[in-house]
């Protein structure tokens, strides 16, 4: 669907909103390593409702699709692709932990209201980007012009 994301930022008595309009494809490229995004870190309340939506339990649950790195659990891959990964979808997809949820919304991925170079193997941001060349925004304003309203 689509994902909308209100950036706030306050000064001078302003609010400005930056909103994009993403719509995850589908593809599953999120879902393969991509330079440093190379784990999938997961916590104790996404364990078990992994492991729920799975219909496993936690201990069978953490042998089989999880690993240490460091003192952090993470989700397993196979090669360069999450071990959920299954033709192009997420087999937890109705449970899937939050890293994966707010991509591609994380902070290293935005940079002034804008998402960066590195999120351009996504087929969403791709499209955002040649919406933002259609619009006249330069190539690199992949959100829409912020909307400024007057604070109370």
């Amino acid at each position: 669907g689509t994902q909308e994301r209100d950036e706030g930022l306050r000064g001078s008595g302003e609010r400005i909103s930056v909103k994009a309009n993403f719509r995850c494809r589908g593809c599953g490229a999120c879902c393969t390593t991509h330079g440093e995004s190379e784990f999938v870190f997961v916590n104790a309340d996404e364990v078990r409702r992994m492991a729920a939506y799975l219909s496993l339990d936690e201990e069978k649950f953490r042998k089989r699709y999880l690993m240490r790195v460091g003192q952090r659990s993470s989700l397993r891959s196979t090669g360069l692709a999450c071990i959920f990964l299954r033709k192009s979808r997420c087999a937890v997809h109705g449970a899937k932990p939050g890293q994966c949820a707010t991509w591609p919304w994380w902070d290293e991925n935005l940079e002034n209201g804008q998402f960066t170079e590195d999120t351009l193997f996504c087929p969403g941001i791709q499209a955002l980007r040649r919406a933002a060349k259609r619009d006249g925004r330069a190539p690199g304003a992949l959100a829409p012009r912020p909307r400024r309203e007057v604070s109370a």
